[in-house]
């Protein structure tokens, strides 16, 4: 995507990540679970346990909640293109 701005291990760059990153496809699991309201007490102790095991898995969840907020605040895309 042109414009896209991330930041890897410290450097600022526009190039898509490409890598495989499994901390930060669970962390947006969680969050979409979460929000979905299909989280049952079982599951929300599995998550407390996964937040715990390790500060990268914290730090993926946070982000994965702001960027889901975040998009709560962008308007719907019309389902007719000439409606634009």
């Amino acid at each position: 995507m042109p414009g896209l701005v991330r930041v890897d291990n410290g450097v600022v760059t526009n190039e898509p990540h490409n890598r495989p990153d499994p901390i930060w496809d669970a962390a947006w699991q969680w969050v979409i679970q979460e929000h979905e309201n299909r989280l049952d007490t079982v599951s929300r102790s599995e998550l407390a346990r996964w937040l715990q095991a390790d500060p990268r898995h914290r730090s993926a969840y946070e982000e994965a909640c702001e960027i889901w907020l975040a998009c709560a605040l962008l308007p719907p895309v019309p389902s007719d293109p000439d409606n634009r």
